[in-house]
């Protein structure tokens, strides 16, 4: 009788011990379906965030192409009724040169400069609004023929130098838009001439392959520094660092260059600072990525 009581106690003690591992087994399943459901809801709503996100992304860049439509447009059409203003201007001026007074003069010749101002923001909105519009010629040339077309275009001042290294002459041929690399270099040497503070100095050009797709250039000036706290806002269209009365620039140019280096998924950066001298350092891919579609 003993022996049975003995069983029975243990066979209790075993189910007991079978019914905890139960209720255990049941809240780690329990905890495992909530853990289950709380990633499925995480997954889904990151899909729906995602979906948001590129619904925003194709939203905004519709809008910039728009945007990049209408300014192109009205640039263009400007500049007819401009060139009408300007020519009417001149021939005003030229008719009445012996009667006008000393401030009748000054105020002619204010007028003709503002409107030449004006033509030269339009083109350079022109400029701006058509990259990455898929339409340049596409040629395989030198590096160096195109920075040496680009400089006589530019003709510097007799007092400035622009030295180009040697290394340049060594880079291989690559595959670009001609038009594009070469305006880049034309508005930073033009640049670093424009905002020189001396009427002698020197630019050097230099550049390197950094790997099979892409080649470092640096632009470098012994002008006045740029203080860090402005290389994001010469970036920015429309903005100078001196009075637009007090400089023939527009706020163009520079904006130009970083869109451009950028439609082609390269970057642009500044290495300046109080002292003197400046740098503009750029990749530019070795083969034209924006092919016509």
């Amino acid at each position: 009788m003993e022996d049975l009581l003995h069983v029975v106690e243990h066979q209790e003690e075993d189910d007991f011990e079978v019914r905890k591992l139960g209720r255990r087994w049941e809240r780690e399943h329990r905890t495992h379906l909530e853990a289950e459901t709380v990633a499925e809801g995480a997954i889904r709503r990151s899909h729906i965030a995602e979906g948001q996100v590129k619904e925003q992304t194709a939203s905004i860049e519709h809008a910039n192409r728009e945007l990049e439509a209408f300014l192109y447009a009205v640039a263009h059409d400007l500049r007819t009724p401009l060139l009408a203003v300007k020519n009417i201007v001149t021939w005003l001026r030229e008719d009445l040169q012996d009667k006008l007074t000393g401030e009748s003069v000054r105020y002619m010749e204010l007028l003709i400069d503002r409107v030449a101002r004006m033509d030269r923001l339009l083109a350079g909105l022109l400029g701006y609004a058509r990259i990455g519009r898929h339409d340049e010629q596409i040629e395989t040339l030198s590096v160096r023929t195109l920075i040496d077309d680009a400089l006589h275009l530019i003709m510097p001042p007799s007092g400035f130098e622009v030295q180009i290294e040697a290394e340049v002459d060594a880079l291989p041929l690559i595959e670009t838009a001609p038009a594009a690399l070469a305006q880049i270099f034309q508005n930073l040497i033009g640049n670093a001439i424009k905002h020189h503070d001396r009427q002698e100095g020197t630019i050097r050009i230099a550049g390197r392959e950094l790997n099979d797709e892409k080649i470092e250039f640096t632009v470098s000036d012994d002008g006045p520094g740029i203080p860090a706290k402005f290389h994001d806002k010469v970036f920015e269209l429309f903005q100078t660092l001196r009075p637009m009365d007090e400089s023939r620039d527009v706020g163009v140019g520079l904006a130009l260059v970083k869109k451009q280096i950028e439609a082609t998924g390269e970057t642009i950066t500044i290495e300046s600072g109080d002292d003197r001298g400046t740098t503009f350092r750029f990749t530019w891919p070795k083969t034209w990525p924006l092919k016509k579609t």
